[in-house]
């Protein structure tokens, strides 16, 4: 979709917030109706694409001013409208890396309200997806966000969530490739450095190292637990589709090294009292599949040959 037809999108979103507020909701009414006039003071017609989406980039914070009202005022149809326009803005990469943080806060609210859970999923996805410009800690408190929905009393939510998570992790390894793509040759202490994208998916890979061994996340603020199978079956996810980050990132080969193959190889062991859990949490992926926390006999120890090939060779 291009900017000037997102941009008819959101204009009509923000039409649709003014007439819901006109009545009880004067600070949206009036917010969506400013940034209706600085839109339209865009030469949309003659201005080439790339220029008119730095446009609309400057004026970022007007856009999404009246849709972060809306989503603070309770009222369920706003809600549902701003959400809305959040999602078209962001399938257009309309978003600033300023807007996203304002975002990821606004969305955190609402989540521990349980306020339109699966609309919060939509848009946390197409957020990590389309955002670049969104790391450091709101990246991190907007998987906190969905990992959180994974224990939601709904279980489409929970199964929404699962399935966002992993589009999510996806996303935040995708930017280790574009990043690692587009750096020049390492060279002495240059190969010690960790660029931004790297930074936060070796940060997001080492909590869900925490998270399986039963300890508290560093980076993923917010988040306290998480179930064995869900943060193995991730573990295992980022080992099979992105075995060039840990064989060619040194920081991800030490990770891998020190952290998760450690990790692996002390639940597959026929000592540890979960090791059918481990076992159980990936047999669906190719490693074995399972469960919690509770004591299960232990089996014979997974042979190195279940484990994705990067692990394999580290073990």
């Amino acid at each position: 979709m291009s900017s000037a037809q997102a941009l008819d999108q959101v204009k009509a979103d923000l039409r649709a917030l003014s007439v819901e507020s006109r009545r009880k909701q004067p600070q949206v009414r009036d917010a969506s109706e400013a940034a209706l006039v600085r839109l339209g003071q865009l030469n949309v017609s003659t201005t080439p694409a790339e220029q008119l989406r730095r446009e609309l980039l400057q004026i970022n914070s007007d856009l999404v001013r009246p849709v972060l009202l809306a989503c603070s005022t309770k009222h369920p149809k706003l809600i549902q409208l701003a959400l809305q326009a959040l999602q078209r803005l962001l399938g257009a990469r309309l978003i600033s890396e300023e807007s996203g943080a304002m975002v990821v806060q606004s969305m955190w609210t609402l989540m521990e309200e349980s306020v339109e859970e699966v609309r919060l999923l939509q848009t946390a996805m197409l957020l990590v997806s389309n955002c670049p410009g969104l790391t450091g800690r709101p990246l991190s408190k907007a998987l906190a966000l969905v990992l959180r929905l994974h224990f939601s009393r709904s279980s489409m939510v929970t199964q929404t969530a699962a399935a966002t998570i992993r589009q999510c992790l996806t996303a935040v390894m995708d930017r280790v490739m574009v990043e690692d793509a587009a750096a020049p040759p390492p060279t002495g202490s240059s190969s010690e450095e960790i660029q931004p994208a790297a930074e936060d998916a070796k940060n997001l890979l080492t909590d869900l190292c925490l998270l399986v061994n039963g300890e508290q996340p560093h980076w993923l603020h917010g988040l306290t637990t998480m179930t064995r199978s869900l943060g193995l079956e991730l573990l295992h996810a980022a080992l099979a589709d992105f075995p060039k980050v840990f064989s060619g990132n040194p920081h991800f080969t030490r990770l891998l090294k020190e952290q998760v193959c450690p990790l692996i190889i002390r639940l597959f062991g026929p000592t540890h009292k979960h090791s059918q859990a481990a076992n159980s949490a990936l047999s669906s992926t190719g490693i074995s599949s399972g469960g919690g926390a509770s004591s299960y006999p232990a089996p014979p120890a997974a042979p190195l040959g279940d484990l994705p090939p990067t692990a394999a060779s580290m073990a």
